[in-house]
């Protein structure tokens, strides 16, 4: 018995009216004023994107708002001032007032203790980001406050801190000054209190100051803010202000990576920490010179893909990476604090109970996963194979579950390369996920509105040694003839032996035919993108692939191809 799943995502398009960018804007304005109120005991991590709303937008906010904010974001006048050891950073503030800090001081220079340390902060963060990953520093400010980068400690409610673009210094790429202000105490809903709150926010932000001195985009926000965070923890390691994030962000990994929405985009910081985990950290700066010349996520792109790695592999290996969390995380391999991370988030209706072979109908955007935990016979091998439009872009995973809870190791594969693990390899627990590693078509469109790319999952299970000899349905069938797409050939062999294809038209003559050569037993497959020996498409129609080896084996099976 075949069951065929069709899951709703399918069935239900995202719609391009669901919220306007001016409505997301405001929105996230709104929140940004509630939490320096106080209202919102959520705690606001970083106010850049309030701020580049504020920019971008505050002449469409009404007049009483707008003063409102814009009284926020200028430049306080504090009573007090000091200039860190190494000359970089003045730090303003106040020892009465709303604004205060806690007047407490240990240190040789008797200033406030929570100043100090904020100084320290600061030049930690240019001794890393600039002397040693080689950033550019941050871009002058005319002497603004005296000749250093300004740092303004404020009571900022629930708000971490931000830092502000003040003066453009050039149009191609939009390059900005800027200056911070941060909490004065860290008291409150703060994930991270205290002074281990103003270490990260400090170096969060200071790393935003230097990124504008490269270049600004809006839709590359989401890499300001998972750049921000991946520093952070750089800098100050043992904070781990970021694990506040992860919950969410692992309940929604089926949503791109590069999604916005004031939650998300910290929690994407993931993705570096497993891309420089073992590589330089230089790898990062060369993505943020590239964004002088292309988005984000083209820059990201060139960058893995010249350190040799495909970037849908680097994607879907980033995904395989979060299984590995929690009570499965592996000691010495995958994140570094894998631990301290909640588990995957996997929705009832991707919980799979396999009595036969299944046909899983689903879609996914691009740069997200979508994770299914399938129970099997545990006596039986179990295969996977993934159809869709864009197979280079496309990766499946496969990871099976022991008795005791533990992982062993996740298989990747290339749509539409078969997953196959064996009776001895399972437990009767499978996760499987599905990656989406493409770029998006349209880079400026935002994450929330990306197209649903259709995909199919094929799941069997079979006694051991028992797919049969000779070819499986070739998947997808129809065909739909397109750039890119391509055709699964699959074929089970019970003894290694010599291989020729031949694909024969409606009236038995053959349009294709390839010596594949040599081929191990077992299962296999060969990827065909509906061209003929001239290199040319084929026609419409329903045609014959044909499998002959030379330990005589002969099987057919028939496909049909539309060209659109």
């Amino acid at each position: 018995m075949r069951v065929r799943i069709l899951l709703v995502s399918i069935l239900l398009p995202m719609s391009l009216s669901a919220q306007s960018f001016q409505t997301r804007y405001f929105t996230t304005l709104q929140r940004f004023e509630q939490a320096l109120a106080g209202i919102d005991q959520r705690p606001v991590k970083c106010g850049l994107s309030a701020a580049m709303a504020f920019r971008e937008h505050a002449a469409d906010l009404p007049a009483e708002q707008r003063l409102r904010i814009q009284g926020v974001m200028q430049r306080p006048s504090l009573a007090y001032s000091y200039v860190s050891e190494k000359g970089h950073f003045k730090i303003h503030y106040d020892t009465e007032g709303p604004h205060a800090v806690d007047p407490t001081s240990t240190n040789p220079d008797g200033v406030p203790d929570f100043v100090y340390e904020a100084a320290r902060a600061a030049e930690r963060s240019y001794f890393l980001l600039v002397d040693s990953l080689g950033f550019r520093p941050h871009i002058p400010d005319d002497g603004e406050d005296g000749p250093e980068y300004d740092i303004y400690i404020l009571h900022l409610g629930n708000v971490y801190g931000w830092t502000f673009s003040e003066k453009l210094v050039s149009q191609n790429p939009v390059r900005y000054s800027s200056y911070m202000q941060v909490d004065n105490n860290f008291i409150g809903g703060y994930f991270s209190k205290g002074l281990d709150g103003l270490r990260v926010t400090i170096a969060h932000e200071y790393f935003h100051a230097i990124q504008f001195a490269y270049a600004y985009k809006n839709e590359d926000l989401f890499f300001f803010e998972m750049s921000s965070v991946w520093f952070e923890d750089v800098a100050f390691d043992a904070v781990n202000d970021y694990l506040q994030y992860l919950p969410g962000f692992f309940r929604e990994l089926d949503r791109p990576l590069h999604l916005r929405n004031d939650w998300h985009e910290y929690g994407a910081g993931l993705w570096l920490k497993y891309w420089l985990q073992d590589r330089d950290y230089r790898s990062l700066r060369r993505m943020w010179e590239g964004l002088e010349t292309r988005a984000a996520l083209e820059a990201m792109k060139q960058e893995v893909e010249q350190q040799g790695v495909l970037f849908p592999e680097a994607i879907a290996e980033f995904y395989s990476w979060c299984l590995f969390t929690g009570p499965r995380a592996v000691p010495g391999r995958y994140f570094e604090e894998a631990a301290l991370y909640p588990t995957i988030s996997i929705s009832p209706q991707r919980f799979i109970e396999m009595a036969g072979d299944t046909i899983v109908v689903d879609s996914l955007r691009a740069l997200s996963a979508r994770f299914f935990q399938v129970n099997v016979d545990p006596t039986k091998n179990f295969s996977a194979i993934l159809s869709s439009q864009n197979p280079g872009a496309w990766r499946i995973i496969g990871a099976s579950e022991t008795l005791s809870g533990e992982l062993n190791n996740a298989i990747l594969r290339q749509g539409p390369a078969p997953l196959l693990l064996k009776a001895v390899e399972n437990e009767g627990k499978i996760f499987v996920a599905v990656v989406n590693g493409g770029l998006p078509e349209d880079l400026q469109r935002t994450a929330e509105f990306l197209p649903h790319e259709p995909y199919e999952l094929n799941l069997s299970l079979r006694v051991f040694g028992d797919f049969s000899e000779g070819l499986l349905a070739p998947r997808p069938n129809p065909f739909i003839l397109r750039d890119n797409s391509s055709l699964s050939i699959l074929y089970s062999l019970d003894e290694s032996a010599d291989v020729e294809l031949v694909i024969l038209d409606e009236l038995g003559m053959p349009v294709f035919r390839r010596q594949i050569g040599f081929k191990p037993e077992g299962l296999n497959q060969f990827v065909w993108d509906g061209r003929n020996d001239k290199g040319n498409s084929v026609a419409s129609g329903v045609y014959i692939v044909l499998l002959q080896t030379s330990s005589g084996v002969r099987s057919a099976k028939k496909v049909a191809i539309i060209r659109p």
